[in-house]
């Protein structure tokens, strides 16, 4: 549609709102580190890696597989992070002037930290699920799962 190099390139502050999603992203992956670190020597040396549809586990690995949840969170946050310096790359389904520039840009950042947050906040959970509750994950949960991830494209239409 549009290319970025004739988009405006302007600097949108965060506001209350935005320091709190931050906020939420980075306390879950330090408590999923943390937690991690506490508890990694007390369990077993394998655990269940992948589930089936109906949600028994059906897959086993080391536990150093663990390792690669918090790794991904902060690796996922790192790079949402970095996008969200560059709204004017984005796509939009309009065209982006000077006058709404910062509306749109506002929007599509806000929508990548609700995303980064809710995919760290799975992440954690999962893992904590897995490793610490014993718990089978069911089909209502992988629906959770999906419906929460695409909330933020659906509910941040301008």
């Amino acid at each position: 549609m549009y290319s970025g190099s004739d988009r405006p390139r302007i600097k949108i502050n965060m506001g209350s709102i935005d320091r709190i999603i931050e906020l939420v992203a980075f306390t879950f992956i330090v408590i999923h580190i943390i937690l991690i670190a506490v508890y990694y020597s007390h369990l077993p040396a394998s655990i269940p890696t992948h589930f089936n549809v109906e949600g028994n586990p059906d897959g086993y690995g080391k536990k150093s597989t663990l390792l690669l949840i918090p790794g991904f969170s902060v690796l996922i946050y790192l790079l949402l992070t970095i996008a969200a310096f560059f709204p004017h790359i984005y796509n939009y389904p309009v065209r982006i002037t000077e006058h709404n520039a910062e509306v749109q840009y506002r929007l599509a950042i806000r929508m990548i930290r609700v995303i980064k947050a809710i995919v760290i906040v799975m992440f954690a959970f999962i893992n904590y699920s897995v490793t610490y509750l014993h718990i089978n994950f069911s089909t209502i949960f992988l629906f959770i799962i999906i419906a929460h991830v695409n909330w933020p494209m659906i509910s941040f239409k301008t």
